[in-house]
Formats: structure tokens, sequence, C-alpha cells
């Protein structure tokens, strides 16, 4: 479907945005940004936050392993557990051990 389709694209510039921030290239690196801007009214860093909260969504709501929140932030990619704490809030509006919390009750 167009979903799919779109959501292929993306993840295609993802992972050319990625080669390029690697490679110093500044001129694709802005066209790219522009590109996933543009089509997700977010920027490049914060479509990376929705997608590892994602994750760690699936991590935490995973009530039979029950792994420690600083161990889901770091497998997901975040080098402090401040930054998952503040990137989990923006994104769901609670803590991860509230939406944990929840995840149980349910």
């Amino acid at each position: 479907t167009m979903l799919v389709a779109a959501a292929a694209v993306l993840v295609v510039a993802l992972v050319l945005l990625l080669y390029f921030y690697r490679r110093k290239n500044r001129l694709y690196r802005s066209i790219l940004s522009r590109a996933i801007n543009q089509s997700t009214g977010h920027s490049f860093s914060e479509v990376v936050n929705q997608y590892r909260i994602r994750l760690a969504i699936q991590l935490i709501s995973d009530t039979g392993s029950n792994p420690l929140l600083k161990n889901i932030a770091s497998s997901v990619g975040f080098k402090s557990r401040s930054a998952f704490y503040t990137a989990f809030r923006n994104i769901t509006g609670m803590t991860p051990a509230q939406y944990r919390d929840k995840a149980s009750e349910g």
C-alpha cells in the first residue's frame, strides 16, 4: 500500500542520511535532512528518537522479561538515561516507569 511504500522510502532516506553524516558530505546531508523534514514534519533526530522510543515501548511492554529501564535506554541507542527519559516523556506524555506501570495493569 501507499503507507508501506512511504515507510520504505523513509527508511532508505534515513540510511542514506546516516551514511552522509558519517562521510561529512554536507550537501547531501542537507538535502536528505530537508526531505525528511518535509515528508514527516520532524527533524532527523526527532524521527530517530521516535523510532527508538517505539522500540523501547516494545521492550517495556514485554512484562515477561522486565529489564531495567537504564538497560532499555542503552539498548535502543540512548547514551544517557536523562536523554531517554526526556525523549520518552516528549513522545508518550509519561515517563518510562509510568508507562511500564500502565502496561502491567492492563
